[in-house]
């Protein structure tokens, strides 16, 4: 027989429990990465980020060089630009002594923009060949392609205008 003393020693016996608030059962879900940071520790190993390997020290010095002799090239063509204009070249210009620039900056900029000179002046005085006199003589006749401009040469519909107007032309 089962007593209900015995039964009573039994609940007696049973550790009591608390209970326990939410918040300590289940882990919380939000992420919060300053909490990750704190717990970051320190190795006492070297970055690599701040370390440059022989083959870049040596690139960045390559390219810190030429940078150096592109500027002082420059510096020295700029320089030479200013040289006052001699007698070969007032000839070209059709220039007296008094007419030639007198500042060095004026004497740059005037050689300066002649580098440009051959891209936006014509080569010869005359841009067309004289014509032909006597009776091969003809009027020019400017040709332009207007190939996929106004008129392309294949077409996927038919276009009755077009081939009324080519008709027409004909």
């Amino acid at each position: 027989m089962y007593s209900s003393v015995t039964h009573q020693r039994k609940v007696n016996q049973l550790p009591c429990h608390k209970p326990i608030p939410s918040s300590q059962v289940v882990p919380s879900l939000d992420f919060d990465p300053s909490a990750e940071d704190t717990r970051k520790e320190r190795t006492g190993a070297k970055s690599s980020k701040d370390s440059l390997s022989s083959i870049e020290r040596r690139r960045r010095f390559l390219g810190r060089l030429s940078l150096a002799m592109l500027l002082v090239g420059a510096g020295v063509a700029t320089w030479q630009m200013g040289q006052p204009l001699d007698e070969e070249e007032l000839r070209a210009r059709k220039w007296t002594a008094e007419d030639a620039p007198k500042s060095r900056w004026e004497r740059t900029k005037l050689r300066f923009s002649g580098i440009f000179d051959t891209f936006t002046e014509p080569l010869w005085p005359e841009l067309l060949p004289p014509p032909i006199q006597g009776h091969l003589y003809r009027p020019y006749t400017l040709l332009l392609s207007v190939d996929d401009l106004l008129v392309t040469s294949t077409w996927d519909v038919r276009h009755p205008c077009m081939e009324q107007y080519c008709l027409h032309t004909n």
